[in-house]
C-alpha cells in the first residue's frame, strides 16, 4: 500500500490508500476487462505469456480465487470466469494509468477492431453506446426518428442489443437495452485507411441558431482524460440537442481532427467519397488550421476538419433524464447490424424488433 494522506469527506476522515498490484494480476484483470464471455485459466495463461509473463496456470487459478472470493469475477462452469459488474469497477481504477493519454485503452481497442471498408460500405465501425430500460425504448426511438434527418448527427444508423450481457466493458442488464450509434471517431479510421494520418485533438461545444452554426463556446483537449470529453460534455449538461430539435436553437458536440496540410487534396477527395456512405460530410475543413485553433506551435503545418459529435444522437436521452449511462467510442460494432430509427420502429410496434423479440 501507498498511503497518501487523509482526507475529510463530510465530515467524516478518510485514509486515501492506493495499491500496489502484480504485473500479473493486471494483465489477468486487462484481457478479463475486454472480455465479453467467460474465459479458463488455459487461455489467460496464452495471454500472459504472449506478453512475456511465463506463469503457471496455479498462478493464474490463485488469483483468480482472490478475486472470486471478493465479488470481482464469477465462475460459470468449464467455460472459465467473467468479470461481475463490481469487478468492472474495479477493473477501471487498477487499470487507470493505461486509460490515460489521447486515446483511452477502450478507444483503441474498438479503433483497432474495426474494421470499415468505405467503397463497400461494409466491416465494424467505432461505436458509441447508450443504455436505457427496454420500456423506454419506444419513447427514445421516436426522438431519434426527428434527429435523423438533422445534419447535427454524424450518421443516423442504430443498433438495439438486449440484456442481460456484457458489451465489451459495460454490463446491459436483464431489464434493460443498449442503442449503439456510429462514432465520429469513424472518420480517422477511414482517412487512416486512404493514408491519411489524422488526429483527434479536442472536443467542443457549437452553439447553433436559426440553423447555422454561430461558433464554439466550449473546447476540452483530448490528452489526459480516461472519459472522452463529448461523454463529460453530455453528462454535464453543456449540450442541449433536445432544444435544437424543436428550435433550431441549441448546443451540440463536434469533434475537432488534424492532418498533415501537404494531403489536403487526399483529404478533399476521401471527404467526397462519403457521399455513398450513411456518414455526414464535415462542418469545416481547411488547408490550415486557424490561428484561433492552434493548440501548439507545431500545429503551423496541418490542416483542420470539424465534424458533428456522433454523440449528437444520444444526447437527447441525457438531457431529458432517461439515462445517464452514455459512452463514446467504446466498442466496435458491423455497421450491417445497423438500422435506421424508422424501420426499428416498425419492427418494434410489430413485436418484431431486432434482437429484442426473437426477431
Amino acid at each position: 500500500m501507498i498511503f497518501l494522506g487523509v482526507i475529510k469527506l463530510m465530515g467524516v476522515i478518510v485514509n486515501m490508500e492506493l495499491e500496489e498490484h502484480p504485473s500479473t494480476l493486471l494483465e489477468i484483470v486487462k484481457n478479463l476487462y475486454f472480455q465479453e464471455t467467460p474465459v479458463t485459466s488455459l487461455y489467460l495463461q496464452e495471454r500472459l505469456r504472449k506478453v512475456g509473463l511465463n506463469v503457471d496456470s496455479r498462478t493464474i487459478r490463485y488469483h483468480l480465487l482472490n478475486m472470486e472470493k471478493k465479488g470481482l469475477v464469477k465462475r460459470l462452469g468449464k467455460r472459465g470466469v467473467m468479470l461481475t459488474k463490481k469487478g468492472l469497477e474495479e477493473a477501471k481504477i487498477m487499470l487507470l494509468p493505461e486509460r490515460l493519454g489521447e486515446m483511452a485503452i477502450e478507444g483503441e481497442k474498438a479503433f483497432w477492431e474495426s474494421s470499415y471498408d468505405i467503397d463497400k460500405n461494409t466491416g465494424s465501425i467505432v461505436a458509441n453506446t447508450l443504455i436505457i430500460k427496454r420500456e423506454q425504448l419506444r419513447e427514445s426511438l421516436e426522438i431519434m426518428i426527428k434527429l435523423s434527418q438533422r445534419q447535427i448527427i454524424f450518421s443516423p444508423l442504430i443498433a438495439i442489443e438486449p440484456g442481460p450481457k456484457k458489451l465489451k466493458t459495460i454490463f446491459i442488464q436483464e431489464d434493460e437495452v443498449a442503442l449503439i450509434v456510429p462514432s465520429s471517431r469513424n472518420y480517422d479510421l477511414i482517412f487512416q485507411k486512404r493514408g491519411i494520418p489524422i488526429e483527434s485533438t479536442a472536443t467542443g461545444i457549437l452553439f447553433i441558431e436559426e440553423e447555422k452554426v454561430r461558433g464554439f463556446s466550449e473546447i476540452m483537449i483530448h490528452t489526459g482524460t480516461t472519459i472522452s470529453p463529448g461523454e463529460l460534455f453530455i453528462r454535464g449538461g453543456y449540450t442541449s440537442v433536445s432544444s435544437y430539435i424543436s428550435t433550431g436553437i441549441g448546443h451540440v458536440t463536434a469533434a475537432i481532427k488534424t492532418f498533415p496540410s501537404i494531403l489536403y487534396e487526399k483529404v478533399i477527395k476521401t471527404v467526397d467519397l462519403l457521399e455513398n456512405t450513411p456518414f455526414r460530410k464535415p462542418i469545416y475543413h481547411s488547408y490550415t488550421i486557424p490561428n484561433r485553433f492552434r493548440f501548439s506551435i507545431w500545429e503551423k503545418n496541418r490542416g483542420l476538419i470539424v465534424v458533428f459529435g456522433g454523440a449528437n444522437y444520444l444526447a437527447p436521452l441525457v438531457e431529458l433524464g432517461l439515462t445517464k449511462n452514455i459512452h463514446i467510442a467504446n466498442i466496435s460494432y458491423p455497421i450491417e447490424s445497423m438500422r435506421y430509427p424508422q424501420s426499428l420502429l416498425k419492427l418494434l410496434e410489430q413485436d418484431k424488433a431486432p434482437n429484442i423479440n426473437g426477431g
